[in-house]
């Protein structure tokens, strides 16, 4: 009986720190981090955006004034026929879908 007692004494004391890692200051910590982090990811990602945006702009200016360029060099007159001022929006045609009369089902 002594050596049952010893055994789940000493197992308890083996098995005792595992179950002290769960601490709240450490989990506090940790959220706190995640929040630094998702600040700073979000602070990043915003400034990327706004370079991304920049560099748009630029690469489409750039591309309008080469395009101008291009339609000089090769005599392209531009298109001066009227145009509609609102675009017409297409619908497509209602089909109607035979209905079977109540007697006529086809049977399985």
């Amino acid at each position: 009986m002594k050596k049952i007692f010893a055994f789940i004494l000493l197992w308890l004391w083996i098995i005792n720190p595992v179950f002290s890692q769960v601490d709240e200051e450490f989990e506090e910590a940790q959220k706190a981090l995640q929040k630094e982090i998702n600040a700073f990811d979000a602070e990043n990602q915003k400034e990327f955006d706004q370079y991304l945006e920049e560099i748009d702009k630029e690469f489409s200016d750039y591309l309008r004034e080469a395009w101008k360029e291009f339609q000089l060099f090769a005599g392209m007159k531009p298109d001066t026929t009227p145009k509609p001022k609102l675009l017409p929006r297409y619908s497509p045609p209602i089909q109607k879908v035979p209905s079977v009369p109540a007697g006529n089902t086809p049977s399985r």
